[in-house]
């Protein structure tokens, strides 16, 4: 299984792309909706890394898609948003519950 970005920030499909994680960049929020629907569809994924700015976005799609067994939906902090002081407990609570 596979690991896929979708953001709409240049700067982490490229930092991602050196860690060997495919990255689809996305102008706008129709781009995003439709380019998380197809990759959700695809049994080859595993885990879908979104950016803090898409997720704010485009919620009720993650929601859907959240839903489904698979893939894992997980979502990393992004250059245009501050950093909370924790969030790395934010993000570990987030992501397993």
């Amino acid at each position: 299984m596979k690991s896929v970005l979708i953001t709409d920030s240049r700067d982490i499909v490229t930092g991602l792309r050196l860690a060997g994680v495919k990255g689809i960049y996305c102008k706008n929020k129709e781009e995003l909706k439709k380019n998380l629907l197809n990759t959700a569809s695809d049994k080859n994924v595993g885990i879908i890394i979104l950016t803090r700015g898409v997720e704010a976005k485009i919620e009720d799609e993650i929601l859907q898609v959240k839903k489904q067994k698979m893939p894992l939906v997980v979502t990393i902090p992004d250059l245009k948003n501050d950093l909370e002081d924790d969030f790395i407990l934010k993000y570990i609570k987030d992501s397993i519950g």
